[in-house]
């Protein structure tokens, strides 16, 4: 996939504690930023495969409590 060079996403927590979160770029860069900086985090630590499963935890965690705020 081909990633415009312009495509970004700043990410910071809000005084709520939930992320906000700036992005330029399609869906599809977006996502793909996502994956390349999760792919960097792994590979830094001793167990990659335990840094993933934790952060996808979190992700997942996260996005129930943003959907709570929302509803």
């Amino acid at each position: 996939m081909k990633i415009n060079p312009n495509a970004q996403l700043k990410i910071q927590l809000g005084s709520d504690g939930n992320p906000k979160i700036y992005a330029c770029g399609t869906q599809m860069e977006q996502a793909a930023l996502c994956t390349a900086l999760v792919a960097g985090i792994c590979m830094d630590s001793k167990d990659p495969a335990e840094t993933i499963i934790n952060i996808m935890t979190a992700a997942a965690d996260l996005m129930d409590r943003m959907e709570e705020t929302h509803q």
